[in-house]
């Protein structure tokens, strides 16, 4: 994002143009270090590097859950593509699904969250689905 600094982000296609990390692109790379430092409001939540490392322990169970998905989901797009892949590109449809299924599924995963009511779509314009770490 910015030197001393990284962004998690998912960018759902739920999520109106005024709540997306790229919209407050600039002005989180303007005001980050002053908001990691306390010196003005944070618009979004900045973590250091030891804190992450205790959200990636709590969460563990389900960033393995959600690899298992992801794994059954590309094995199953590679299987139909290969089926429907003309003969000069099949030999491609792996690298383009592993690269694809990703920006694809969290979409997905995304709406299933916003119908659920699991994710709220926020009423203000600040980014949603963010987090900063500082290195």
């Amino acid at each position: 994002m910015t030197e001393g600094y990284s962004a998690t982000y998912a960018e759902f296609g739920v999520l109106p143009q005024k709540n997306r990390f790229r919209t407050h692109l600039d002005t989180l790379k303007k005001n980050v270090a002053a908001m990691a430092e306390g010196k003005t409001e944070s618009i979004v939540p900045i973590v250091r590097r030891s804190q992450l490392e205790v959200i990636d322990d709590i969460l563990r169970q389900e960033i393995e859950e959600f690899g298992k998905v992801y794994q059954k989901l590309y094995k199953t797009a590679v299987k139909i593509m290969r089926t429907h892949a003309p003969e000069g590109v099949a030999s491609m449809v792996g690298d383009v699904m592993a690269n694809a299924l990703l920006f694809e599924t969290v979409g997905v995963f995304g709406c299933c969250a916003v119908k659920s009511e699991k994710l709220a779509i926020p009423e203000d314009d600040l980014p949603a689905a963010v987090l900063i770490t500082a290195e």
